[in-house]
């Protein structure tokens, strides 16, 4: 019954105590006053009622479960917003990551750390258009190609885009970030835009749309590149791999705040607030940047990099 208390606590602080008995039943399939009973303990959960409340709203189970073990993996929490239907719980799981930002920028010191096959949150959330191709790519795959909106109608809803405006605002002002790019990380992007472009998902226009954004990116990344820093004065290193990675890992660490992710799904992530998995992230990233080549700081590695980004362009 303990277990049960903590899990009704964590749906709460995620859901606010409003919704709760209503999103409850909804997810259980019982009467308010049954899901009432469930949360108030009068009535006790059965283990396939936990795993669908834990795996709706995205509680991890292995701390509700008070699994500490040193031989288990260290808990993560997947979180996919629901591009199809967007409700408030979409909208908290981006609200929670802006707040925990904001938490982290308030230490003297903060740092984002990536290591990317693809184009990176930061790169999409900074380029809407390259956003919205993610998002139409995830549509493909979670819908198929009949639930797939033209590329000109997905345009998030402006909650969404109010808080990758946030997000852009915010990011800008840690102390220190890196990005680690596989080689052919923005190569697998330009790939992905003609496959679409080639099965007439994408138009004559979305296509020029789209190159003309990776243009852009490309020469706002030349740009940090060139300079080390954000415009906020936040300094950034760019980095190049020739190691294959089999995801992309980033983290966000601060004196009080810890969050890893590794990238799921097109547009999900799997995520995790344990300080031990940001320190093993860490770690390993540091371990991965001795085996990249510096791109801040050296015009030749500069120019090498992004003359051959330059000519996979060319391929749209």
């Amino acid at each position: 019954m303990k277990n049960q208390i903590k899990l009704f606590d964590a749906i709460k602080s995620r859901i606010g105590n409003a919704q709760l008995v209503i999103q409850v039943a909804k997810c259980l399939e019982v009467s308010e006053d049954a899901a009432y009973r469930r949360i108030r303990g009068d009535k006790e959960l059965s283990f396939t009622e936990i795993k669908k409340l834990s795996e709706n709203f995205n509680v991890s189970f292995d701390t509700l479960m008070n699994i500490n073990s040193p031989y288990r993996s260290l808990p993560y929490t997947f979180y996919n917003q629901d591009y199809f239907n967007m409700e408030d719980m979409d909208f908290r799981m981006s609200g929670d990551y802006l707040t925990a930002i904001r938490e982290a920028l308030k230490h003297s010191y903060s740092e984002f750390g990536f290591s990317t096959n693809t184009l990176t949150l930061h790169t999409r959330i900074f380029f809407q258009p390259i956003f919205r191709f993610f998002v139409l790519k995830w549509m493909y795959q979670f819908g198929g190609p009949d639930k797939v909106k033209p590329f000109s109608k997905i345009k998030p809803p402006a909650l969404l885009i109010d808080h990758h405006t946030q997000y852009n605002d915010l990011v800008k002002k840690a102390t220190y970030t890196f990005i680690i790019f596989q080689e052919s990380a923005i190569h697998s992007v330009i790939h992905d835009i003609k496959y679409f472009y080639d099965i007439h998902i994408l138009t004559d226009a979305d296509l020029a749309e789209l190159k003309d954004t990776l243009a852009t990116m490309l020469n706002y990344m030349e740009e940090l590149t060139a300079n080390g820093q954000f415009e906020d004065g936040g300094k950034i290193d760019f980095y190049s791999s020739g190691i294959n990675m089999e995801a992309s890992y980033s983290y966000l660490y601060s004196e009080n705040v810890t969050i890893s992710m590794i990238d799921a799904f097109t547009v999900g992530a799997l995520s995790s607030t344990n300080p031990g998995t940001v320190k093993m992230m860490k770690d390993w990233m540091s371990s991965l940047k001795r085996a990249s080549t510096l791109l801040t700081g050296s015009e030749r590695n500069k120019i090498a990099f992004f003359d051959k980004q330059w000519e996979y362009l060319k391929i749209l």
